[in-house]
Protein backbone atom coordinates (compact mmCIF):
# COMPACT_ATOMS: atom_id res chain seq x y z
CA UNK A 1 0.00 0.00 0.00
CA UNK A 2 1.36 2.87 -0.75
CA UNK A 3 -0.04 6.36 0.65
CA UNK A 4 1.44 9.91 -0.59
CA UNK A 5 1.02 12.74 1.57
CA UNK A 6 -1.96 12.21 3.61
CA UNK A 7 -2.69 13.75 7.32
CA UNK A 8 -3.32 10.83 9.68
CA UNK A 9 -5.86 8.07 8.45
CA UNK A 10 -6.69 5.56 10.99
CA UNK A 11 -7.27 4.31 14.36
CA UNK A 12 -5.96 1.68 16.96
CA UNK A 13 -6.29 -1.33 16.37
CA UNK A 14 -6.07 -0.81 12.01
CA UNK A 15 -2.86 0.80 12.57
CA UNK A 16 -1.22 -2.73 14.14
CA UNK A 17 -3.59 -4.82 12.25
CA UNK A 18 -1.81 -3.39 9.16
CA UNK A 19 1.21 -3.66 10.58
CA UNK A 20 0.88 -7.40 11.96
CA UNK A 21 0.01 -8.31 8.35
CA UNK A 22 2.47 -5.96 5.95
CA UNK A 23 5.95 -7.64 6.46
CA UNK A 24 8.29 -8.15 4.27
CA UNK A 25 7.46 -11.79 5.10
CA UNK A 26 3.92 -11.75 4.02
CA UNK A 27 5.15 -9.97 0.73
CA UNK A 28 2.53 -7.04 1.34
CA UNK A 29 4.35 -3.42 2.58
CA UNK A 30 3.43 -0.13 2.98
CA UNK A 31 4.88 2.42 2.00
CA UNK A 32 3.62 5.84 3.18
CA UNK A 33 5.93 9.51 1.54
CA UNK A 34 6.31 12.80 3.37
CA UNK A 35 7.98 15.98 1.44
CA UNK A 36 10.61 18.01 3.70
CA UNK A 37 7.81 20.00 5.84
CA UNK A 38 4.35 19.26 4.43
CA UNK A 39 2.18 19.98 7.59
CA UNK A 40 -0.38 18.32 6.07
CA UNK A 41 0.84 14.65 7.77
CA UNK A 42 0.85 16.09 10.83
CA UNK A 43 -3.22 16.26 10.78
CA UNK A 44 -5.71 15.92 12.40
CA UNK A 45 -5.48 17.06 15.09
CA UNK A 46 -5.21 20.63 14.60
CA UNK A 47 -3.10 21.87 17.65
CA UNK A 48 -1.06 19.45 19.55
CA UNK A 49 -3.07 20.49 22.79
CA UNK A 50 -5.83 18.30 20.97
CA UNK A 51 -3.81 14.86 20.37
CA UNK A 52 -5.48 12.85 23.08
CA UNK A 53 -8.90 14.18 21.56
CA UNK A 54 -7.91 13.28 17.86
CA UNK A 55 -6.22 9.93 18.37
CA UNK A 56 -5.73 9.08 14.64
CA UNK A 57 -2.17 7.85 13.78
CA UNK A 58 -0.36 6.14 10.68
CA UNK A 59 0.50 3.10 9.89
CA UNK A 60 4.34 2.50 9.74
CA UNK A 61 6.48 2.74 6.58
CA UNK A 62 6.87 6.20 6.21
CA UNK A 63 9.97 7.80 4.60
CA UNK A 64 10.23 11.58 4.44
CA UNK A 65 12.28 12.75 1.41
CA UNK A 66 14.13 16.10 0.94
CA UNK A 67 15.84 17.87 -2.36
CA UNK A 68 19.16 17.93 -0.64
CA UNK A 69 19.74 14.83 1.00
CA UNK A 70 18.70 11.72 1.14
CA UNK A 71 15.14 10.27 2.76
CA UNK A 72 15.08 9.84 5.82
CA UNK A 73 12.71 6.40 7.89
CA UNK A 74 9.77 8.12 9.83
CA UNK A 75 9.78 6.35 13.43
CA UNK A 76 5.91 4.38 14.14
CA UNK A 77 3.72 6.66 15.10
CA UNK A 78 1.39 3.83 16.59
CA UNK A 79 0.77 3.82 20.76
CA UNK A 80 2.82 3.71 22.51
CA UNK A 81 4.69 5.86 20.92
CA UNK A 82 3.98 9.74 20.42
CA UNK A 83 2.47 11.33 17.45
CA UNK A 84 4.70 14.35 15.44
CA UNK A 85 2.98 17.54 16.77
CA UNK A 86 1.06 19.16 14.37
CA UNK A 87 2.69 22.06 13.04
CA UNK A 88 1.45 25.50 14.23
CA UNK A 89 -0.60 27.32 11.96
CA UNK A 90 2.64 30.09 11.10
CA UNK A 91 5.10 27.03 10.41
CA UNK A 92 2.17 25.24 8.08
CA UNK A 93 1.38 28.22 6.12
CA UNK A 94 4.88 28.75 5.25
CA UNK A 95 5.09 25.19 4.76
CA UNK A 96 2.07 24.09 2.42
CA UNK A 97 3.99 24.85 -0.49
CA UNK A 98 5.80 21.22 0.62
CA UNK A 99 2.15 19.73 0.19
CA UNK A 100 1.74 20.12 -4.21
CA UNK A 101 2.53 16.53 -5.96
CA UNK A 102 4.72 18.94 -8.23
CA UNK A 103 6.82 19.28 -5.20
CA UNK A 104 6.76 15.48 -4.09
CA UNK A 105 7.63 15.10 -7.67
CA UNK A 106 10.57 17.43 -7.81
CA UNK A 107 11.77 16.41 -4.23
CA UNK A 108 11.73 12.78 -5.00
CA UNK A 109 13.72 13.58 -8.71
CA UNK A 110 16.37 15.58 -6.23
CA UNK A 111 16.52 12.62 -3.61
CA UNK A 112 19.84 11.03 -3.55
CA UNK A 113 18.86 7.06 -4.09
CA UNK A 114 20.71 4.27 -3.11
CA UNK A 115 21.62 1.59 -6.04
Amino acid sequence: MYSLAAPRSCLEPFASEVAKNATAQSGKVTIRVRNGLDPVPTLPPPTKEDLAAYPFTHVDGGWRIFKDKGPEKIPSERPPNKPEDPMDLNAAKEHAVDHGNDKYYLAWQQTPHTK
